[in-house]
């Protein structure tokens, strides 16, 4: 049977081995094979000095242009009098070439990637970075795909108020009819305790039966309580998330990472030679967070419609589970859960703000930092849910692609090799 967590593991060393050789590849190779030029060396078809005692007006043309226009022929009336533009450029080497069409393959999927994410949430195909998919904007709650207001069944507003609201009464037919599901199986724990309280003769058993009654009046308010409980706790979630994007606001940084994402898609066919690689691999990086995100508060939404849809038969999980071990243990399990999804947006934004955004200056400048903190803030996440005693490790850190990938292959393997194992088991014993 495949170890899929070893795996893991493993492909996590190689894919962390080959980012550290690419970034070291493309600092050392420009210093060891360094940039050929298609033409010759100025100074070898224009001497310096030649050209500052003979035409100095062209050579101060050359410096602040990069051109310089001159005047050729007219030696006699069949060569006529020309102005002739040359250029300072060096040209582009071969291997200049080389790196630009293989760095140009390798941001092709990225590039659709980045494309389709931002297509997603705008709810059109866009054709540029001016309002591209950012952490930034994700966490600071202003994409419509990942909203979680469940109480606002007809939106008025929004890009995908049409989805949202065809799927959000859905879930609230669902909620209806598990909630009456509840009240009848309430109704018959009920009648099962008073059975009970009747029979015992014990003091004893009957202070036990007693307190089976009053957990079962908790999961009872529970159950009729429980949609406010919810819509509470995403009223405090949106006004803490309101108040970080407005502090965002107010910061007017001069960091913005939709610019950083062009920049970096731009400066690609700006860098020389093997400089291009460096530029490619930190784009890599970056989307591949961005992706994470994108992923993450997608299945937010999901988690959350599927805990509020079963939130009526976990309150009568609560009676049923105080009268084993007096623990509420499904409740608490679910309670930590939906905290965790509803304030996951302002958790991820604190984060964000802290690593990222206080340091706009630093990260416009150096966009390799910007990548850095971006890469930090799983980090951030862990601590703030320590701190706030969190204790659902869902979130950015516990997360991966690639986990999510090999899920499905996990279970799949998995189940026949579970099967084959079995079935070996008598062939061996016979």
């Amino acid at each position: 049977m495949i170890d899929f967590k070893q795996m893991g593991g493993k492909m996590k060393t190689i894919l962390y081995r080959l980012l550290t050789i690419s970034i070291i590849f493309s600092i050392l190779l420009p210093i060891f094979c360094p940039r050929t030029y298609a033409k010759d060396e100025y100074n070898s078809i224009y001497p310096y000095n030649t050209v500052s005692e003979t035409n100095p007006g062209a050579l101060n043309e050359a410096e602040e242009k990069g051109t310089s226009t001159v005047t050729v022929g007219g030696t006699d009336d069949d060569t006529p009098e020309q102005a002739q533009t040359s250029s300072l450029d060096p040209g582009s080497s071969i291997f200049d070439a080389v790196i630009g069409v293989i760095c140009g393959l390798f941001l092709i999927p990225i590039q659709l990637l980045s494309y389709l994410m931002t297509s997603a949430v705008e709810h059109t195909f866009i054709h540029s970075f001016k309002d591209c998919f950012t952490i930034q904007k994700c966490v600071a709650g202003e994409y419509d795909l990942f909203d979680i207001d469940i109480f606002d069944t007809k939106p008025t507003e929004g890009k995908y108020k049409d989805l949202h609201g065809t799927i959000r009464p859905n879930i609230q037919l669902w909620y209806i009819a598990l909630r009456n599901l509840a009240i009848v199986l309430c109704a018959i724990i009920v009648v099962y305790i008073g059975l009970r309280m009747a029979l015992a003769t014990v003091a004893e058993a009957q202070a036990k039966y007693k307190q089976m009654l009053t957990n079962w009046l908790i999961s009872l308010c529970l159950l009729f309580l429980m949609h406010f409980l919810i819509y509470g706790l995403l009223y405090i979630s949106k006004i803490i998330t309101k108040i970080f994007r407005e502090a965002m606001e107010a910061m007017e940084s001069d960091f913005s990472e939709e610019e950083l994402v062009g920049n970096m898609f731009t400066s690609v066919w700006k860098a020389k030679g093997a400089q291009k690689f460096g530029v490619v691999v930190m784009i890599y990086v970056l989307v591949y967070h961005e992706l994470k995100y994108f992923i993450l508060f997608l299945s937010r939404m999901v988690h959350f419609y599927y805990l509020v849809a079963i939130s009526p038969l976990v309150t009568v999980t609560y009676s049923l589970d105080k009268m084993k071990d007096s623990k509420a243990q499904a409740f608490t399990a679910w309670l930590h859960k939906i905290i965790n999804e509803i304030f996951l947006g302002p958790i991820e934004c604190l984060v964000y703000i802290i690593f990222v955004f206080t340091a706009g200056v630093i990260m416009s400048e150096v966009p390799l930092l910007a990548i850095i903190m971006i890469i930090s803030m799983g980090q951030g996440e862990k601590a703030i849910k320590k701190v706030l005693g969190i204790r659902e490790r869902r979130g950015i850190t516990s997360f991966g692609i690639m986990s999510l990938i090999l899920q499905p292959v996990k279970m799949f393997i998995g189940g026949r090799g579970h099967g084959g194992g079995h079935a070996g088991g008598p062939a061996g014993a016979s």
